[in-house]
């Protein structure tokens, strides 16, 4: 006896092939359904884009272009010697609100490890201060 060697996705195959067949003998020609919505379309007088849309495409492409021009402009004045030198003592004095609460807590950490028995005096007297401070 000879064993006849079959293909396993035979059947497969001709299922899909049937189903592709079927599909084409529904669908039409493209061409025709393209040249039908064309004329849809120009009964309605509506091809290419709109003159509304059209201004509103050019206003917010106008709009983009003037805020990166005055983007571009504000940031390539720079200001004069006298500007930068009395903006930079301003950061340079500039302490955060908080610092002193760090100090304290920083100070009241190396006292509780009985490190200097000054540093115990010097955090009453921060603690003091940032009491009176908040009220």
């Amino acid at each position: 006896m000879t064993k006849r060697l079959e293909d396993p996705d035979r059947e497969l195959r001709e299922r899909f092939e049937a189903l592709r067949a079927s599909d084409a003998a529904e669908v039409g020609p493209f061409e025709s359904l393209r040249r039908g919505a064309l004329r849809r379309l120009k009964r309605r007088g509506r091809i290419g884009i709109s003159p509304r849309r059209a201004f509103l495409a050019a206003a917010s492409a106008t709009a983009m272009l003037l805020v990166v021009a005055l983007v571009v402009r504000s940031r390539s004045q720079r200001p004069s010697i006298e500007e930068a030198i009395a903006q930079a003592r301003e950061l340079q004095s500039w302490t955060a609100p908080t610092d002193s609460l760090m100090t304290a807590a920083d100070l009241a950490a190396r006292g509780a490890s009985g490190s200097a028995s000054e540093s115990g005096s010097a955090v009453d007297s921060q603690a003091d201060a940032s009491s009176s401070d908040s009220r």
